[in-house]
C-alpha cells in the first residue's frame, strides 16, 4: 500500500513540474475559440489598420472597431 501511494504523490509532483506555461495555454485557447479570421479579412475590417479606427492599446496590441 505505502509503495502505491509513493508512486501516485511521485506522479503527481512529476506533473506539477511538467506543466504548461501560461503562454501556452493561451494559445491552446485562441486555437480552440473558433475566432480565427484571414488577414486580409481584418484588413478590409478595419480599413487597412487605419489610425481612425484604433479603440486603444491593449496588453495583446492595439484593438480597433
Amino acid at each position: 500500500m505505502f509503495i502505491g501511494v509513493y508512486m501516485w504523490k511521485q506522479k503527481i509532483i512529476q506533473q506539477k513540474r511538467k506543466g504548461t506555461s501560461d503562454a501556452e495555454k493561451y494559445v491552446k485557447t485562441l486555437n480552440d475559440s473558433g475566432l480565427n479570421f484571414k488577414y486580409s479579412m481584418l484588413e478590409k475590417a478595419t480599413g487597412s489598420f487605419d489610425e481612425a479606427n484604433k479603440l486603444g492599446e491593449g496588453g495583446f496590441g492595439t484593438v480597433y472597431k
